[in-house]
């Protein structure tokens, strides 16, 4: 008995509310220069669903790609050259249908190796991420990798009413395993 008991326990206990975090999610990207509301039309605009591989082949004048991963942003520069200075020269992520948990921050990975690129060039809301390197130069070796770090979610109050429900079956059932032996 104290082993069916404990399979139940140890299941509830491994609840994780953050098994995927972006996988599988439709995110919008969307490349702006030069301003905030003017969107670019030489980048692959518009919604991606994260999985393997690169999501963004053109992040700009194909000077990039950019892999997102579950907790991840990986741009990797393809040329040399700078990007212009101007009011907004970046791009958004937009959580597309307003189903993934709120970005709280965002974090320069330590393999990040653009000179100048700081957390000063980001701009992170609940369902938005906004990059703006404006006046910034890189070449091929050049790598942003960016941590993105989710909102706590609660664990559904349902979830500790379903233990004691799956504990009272599990005892019903063995009463009548015993009453039919």
């Amino acid at each position: 008995m104290k082993k069916l008991l404990l399979l139940p326990l140890l299941l509830l206990m491994s609840f994780n509310a953050h098994s995927a975090f972006l996988t599988g999610q439709t995110l919008t990207y969307q490349y702006y220069f030069p301003t905030m509301s003017s969107p670019y039309s030489n980048a692959d605009n518009g919604d991606v669903i994260v999985g393997a591989g690169i999501e963004v082949n053109n992040v700009a004048d194909n000077m990039a790609t950019l892999d997102i991963s579950d907790t991840n942003l990986l741009i990797d520069f393809s040329s040399s050259s700078y990007w212009n200075s101007s009011g907004f020269n970046g791009f958004k992520l937009t959580d597309t249908f307003g189903l993934i948990a709120d970005f709280t921050s965002v974090s320069i990975n330590p393999s990040t190796n653009m000179s100048g690129f700081d957390l000063s060039l980001i701009t992170v809301l609940a369902d938005e991420i906004w990059v703006n390197w404006q006046g910034l130069s890189f070449n091929t070796d050049t790598i942003v990798s960016l941590d993105i770090n989710p909102s706590a979610v609660p664990i559904p109050a349902a979830v500790f009413l379903f233990a004691p429900a799956l504990f009272g079956f599990i005892g019903l059932r063995y009463r009548a395993k015993n009453k039919a032996a």
